[in-house]
This record gives C-alpha cells, sequence and structure tokens, in this order.
C-alpha cells in the first residue's frame, strides 16, 4: 500500500458522450473510446504519467510512476510532476478538438472534454486478486473528481493546491497562464476549494496529437510498476535550474492565502 503526499491527479469527462452514446451504435461508442484512449495511453507514455483507470468515457491520471522509490520525491519532483500532468491535460483537450474537427459524423461535432486537476495525498494499491488493478483512494481524490465536474468544457481547471504547488517555480509557472474560476463547492466534506483555469503559453508537447497514433508506443501495464520498489532511477531526472525550487514572493502573494 502507498502512502503519497502531494500527488497531482486529473479527472477528465466527455461533454457531449452521453447524447452521441444514444443515437450511435455500440461498436462506433466503443471505436471512438478506442481511438482517443488509445492516444492518451500514448501522451501518458510520452510526457512520464501514470494512467490509473478509466471508467466509461472518464479517464484518470496520477502524477506519481511509481520509477522511483517515494521516498525519493522530493518538492522539485513534485512540481515537476504537477507540470507533467498539467501538460497531458492541455493537449487531451487538443486531441478531442482534432477529433471533433475532422469528424463526419455529425454526432460528434458538439463532443468535448472537461478535466480537472489538484494537489494531495492518497492511499493507493493493488485491489483484488483475480481481476487486479490500482487504484487511489481519499479525500482528495473526490477533490480532484469535483474541480473536473465544476470546470467547463474545452478547459483545463486546476485547484488552488496545484496552483500553489506549480507557483513554487518561476519557470514552470510562467508556462502558463492562469485566470481564476469560479470556486469548487463540495458538500460532502464541508469544503470550498479555489480554482483556476489554466492555458499553456509554451508548448511543450508535439503541436498534432496525430503523433499519438493508434497501436504505437503501448507498453505493457506491468511494465509501468506497481510494484513501487525501490528503483532509484529517475526516468524523469531534471534539470535543476529549470525546476529549482526557489519561492516567487508575487506567485505567492497571488495565490489567495497563506499556506
Amino acid at each position: 500500500m502507498d502512502q503519497l503526499d502531494n500527488v497531482t491527479l486529473l479527472f477528465t469527462d466527455m461533454v457531449g458522450f452521453t447524447e452521441f452514446s444514444k443515437n450511435t451504435k455500440p461498436q462506433e461508442v466503443v471505436n471512438l473510446l478506442s481511438r482517443l484512449f488509445s492516444k492518451f495511453d500514448q501522451l501518458c507514455e510520452q510526457i512520464g504519467v501514470y494512467k490509473v483507470h478509466t471508467i466509461g468515457d472518464c479517464y484518470v491520471i496520477m502524477s506519481y510512476t511509481g520509477k522511483i522509490a517515494k521516498e525519493r520525491r522530493s518538492p522539485v519532483m513534485q512540481i515537476e510532476e504537477a507540470f507533467r500532468v498539467i501538460q497531458v491535460g492541455l493537449e487531451m483537450i487538443n486531441i478531442i478538438a482534432e477529433e471533433r474537427n475532422k469528424t463526419k459524423n455529425p454526432a460528434l461535432r458538439n463532443l468535448d472534454m472537461r478535466i480537472g486537476i489538484h494537489t494531495g495525498k492518497i492511499v493507493g494499491g493493488i485491489i483484488g486478486t483475480k481481476v487486479v488493478r490500482y487504484d487511489i483512494f481519499g479525500q482528495d481524490v473526490l477533490i480532484a473528481n469535483k474541480m473536473e465536474s465544476n470546470g467547463m468544457a474545452g478547459s483545463v481547471c486546476i485547484s488552488e493546491q496545484t496552483y500553489k504547488l506549480i507557483c513554487r517555480n518561476n519557470f514552470v509557472a510562467e508556462t502558463f497562464s492562469f485566470t481564476e474560476h469560479r470556486p469548487c463547492d463540495i458538500e460532502t466534506i464541508g469544503k470550498t476549494i479555489k480554482s483556476y483555469k489554466v492555458e499553456q503559453i509554451f508548448n511543450e508537447v508535439g503541436d498534432s496529437s496525430e503523433e499519438y497514433s493508434e497501436g504505437e508506443g503501448e507498453g505493457d501495464e506491468d511494465d509501468q510498476d506497481r510494484s513501487r520498489s525501490d528503483n532509484t532511477s529517475n526516468s524523469a531526472a531534471m534539470d535543476d535550474d529549470r525546476y529549482g525550487t526557489s519561492q516567487s514572493e508575487d506567485k505567492a502573494e497571488n495565490s489567495g492565502d497563506a499556506d
């Protein structure tokens, strides 16, 4: 079992998918999800985040890949992880837009995606003994899910916690543009979370989702390592000059409240 702090989570929801499913043959629905999720899978592999699972048209990601020991996750690495998750979210929006723009199916012309991102504590582990999978639990998983439902079509919305983490580093923060979005009220836990719409200023990924073609670069999920072994090789090694932990006073003042 894993207990992790400052893990960044991403939840998606396809806007217009229910209407599409009602008016489309099941085979076409499966083909659409397979096509999109194959591109998302390859995107996760390329950028270096972990696909937790899918539920219907919902795709769930977390920042920690398990390729280094959890005890070795420094604040520098946690910022890098959050940066990567936001990159994935923004590129997912692009992939959906390309699918919508090139389709000849009128039922897909309104297809879009909401994406919510949050950073917090999780407990994770292997569930089951026959059909096993790695799953994540905790209050912050709920918050990440609610960030998605509180979001807006065609946009990536992040929580204040993710915003503050990103703003610890000037270089990373200045890669994005942040606009305050409506607060996310979560009645079940009695919290209201500030949220921000995020857009990319400098493109760190490819300009087209066509590079995420079906069948290419798909790895065996077992290779993505749920063992959480003490493997000390960091596949996402960072340049300290780029991802240093220097604090930004200006960004901290804009974060809304003190930690």
